[in-house]
This record gives structure tokens, sequence and C-alpha cells, in this order.
């Protein structure tokens, strides 16, 4: 429980000060990386500041607490710039903008959209286009509903526990979920420190030059002020043709660098967009 307790703070140190919050979601934070999101287990609520908190079973006052955590001198670890920067972050996780151009609706994932994006994750010619780097070994190549279901819950408790953002690309025409966006702020000992990195995965039928680019029409600008972040950085394969000349067409250059995994692995085919001054 003492490391539950410290895990749980280095996650909620963009929020501010707080007040009996329940936590739903643990990781684990080692050697500069986040592990994967588990529920809590006991249920266990959260009361007091950064500096010093209290961790008791939920239910029961506070006064009743199974960790008493005090960091001292916390006020120097992060300067005023920074905690602005993280507060200002924190909004994206409290609303979800919903973004929109002629042609596309960027809003945060739904349950009920698991449905259309099955047709998006089961598509084999899709899959490969997809950015699964750093995540564990996964390919999202789903094929059954129960599948589906489990991934867009996963996702929505990383929104709730302030870890990404994923947000359905619906096609205006139709309605329809062809696809889904991920975005989230890293910060790295690697050329990607502060940066926001965006995953796109779509239909393979939209996977075409001219709906990519609406697509990163939309929601490129708005992520460095949701992200606080100096640049935007997305996979595109050499495959990919018609998502790199939707990259060019939009701001984004190819980089040599590597984006370096929680675990060393080096990932290449990064695209950069830098936020213009």
């Amino acid at each position: 429980m003492r490391k539950l307790a410290i895990l749980f703070f280095l996650t909620v140190l963009s929020i501010g000060a707080y007040a009996q919050i329940p936590i739903e979601g643990v990781s684990s934070y080692i050697k500069g990386y986040w592990g994967e999101w588990q529920t809590a287990y006991p249920p266990i609520s959260a009361n007091g500041r950064y500096d010093n908190l209290v961790l008791y079973p939920k239910g029961n006052h506070p006064s009743d607490f199974c960790v008493h955590l005090i960091i001292d001198d916390f006020k120097s670890q992060i300067d005023k710039k920074e905690k602005k920067r993280r507060v200002n972050m924190q909004k994206v996780y409290e609303t979800c903008p919903v973004l929109e151009n002629e042609k596309f609706i960027l809003r945060l994932i739904q349950k009920e959209d698991a449905g259309e994006l099955l047709k998006v994750y089961s598509d084999e010619k899709a899959v490969p286009f997809f950015n699964s780097d750093n995540c564990h070994g996964a390919d999202f190549h789903f094929t059954t509903m129960e599948e589906m279901e489990g991934t867009v819950k996963g996702w929505l408790l990383e929104y709730e526990n302030g870890g990404f953002v994923r947000w359905s690309v619906l096609d205006k025409a139709t309605g329809e979920a062809v696809g889904t966006i991920e975005l989230f702020h890293r910060n790295g000992k690697d050329y990607f420190n502060d940066c926001g990195i965006l995953r796109l995965d779509l239909r393979s039928d939209y996977e075409e030059k001219g709906p990519i680019a609406e697509i990163l029409g939309i929601i490129t600008e708005p992520a460095f002020e949701l992200f606080e972040c100096s640049m935007i950085a997305t996979k595109a394969i050499s495959p990919a043709e018609k998502r790199r000349d939707a990259l060019k067409e939009t701001g984004y250059c190819l980089t040599e660098e590597k984006v370096i995994g929680h675990d060393g692995s080096e990932y290449g085919d990064y695209w950069v967009c830098r936020k213009s001054s």
C-alpha cells in the first residue's frame, strides 16, 4: 500500500490541491516510464495536498488512513511555470473539446462507438498503419465485440486518469465512427520531449491523402494548447504513402530521431510538426 500511495501521488501532480478524491486506477512509475493502469482494489480515496496527503478506504473518514505521505520542501521541486503548464493541460481531461470541420467531427470516444470501431480495428488492411509503439506488444487488431468493448473501456479509464485522450473520428456524411485519434503529452530524455504524441487509426477506405489531411487539419493546431507542448509527433511507416503525403501537406516533416520506449526499444518513422512562434 505504501508503494501505491507514491504511485498515485505521481499521477496527480498536474491537478492541484484536492480533497476526498476516489482513486479508480493505479499505475507504476519505474525508471522514467509508466506501466499499465489497473483498477484500485480495495477501493481507496485521497485527501490532502501535493506535499501532504493520506490514503484511506473509500467510505471511511480520512482520519482512518492507511498511508500518510509527506514530501519535504515540495515547492522547490516544480517551478511556477511548470505548475501552470500542468494545470492548463489538465483542462482537456476535465472537459474534452469537440473539434470539427465541414467533413469530420472529433469527440471523446463513447462506449456506444464499439460496434462501428470494430470495423476499423478488424480491418486487416488498416492494422499495419496503426501505431502500437511502446504498447507492450499489442497490435490493436480486434475481431470480437468483447475485445473492442474492453479496449474502449480501457481508453475511457485512461482519459479519466489523465493518461491520454482518445477521440472518435466521425464522418459527417454518414454519422459513423471511422477511426480514432489518441493524444497525450510526453516528457522524455530523448528528442521527443515536451511533445504531443498523436496516434491516428483509420478504416482502410479512409486511408487516403484527402481525409487524413482534413483530420490532421482539425487536431494539430489545437493540440499544442490542449497538451501544452512545443511539437506534435505522429508515426507513418514508408508503405503509408498517402498518409505521408497528407503529413507533408499539413506541415509535418520526417525526422531521423527515434522514440525510446519504456524498455529501451527504439521506434522510428516519426513525423514532427513544431509550434509556430
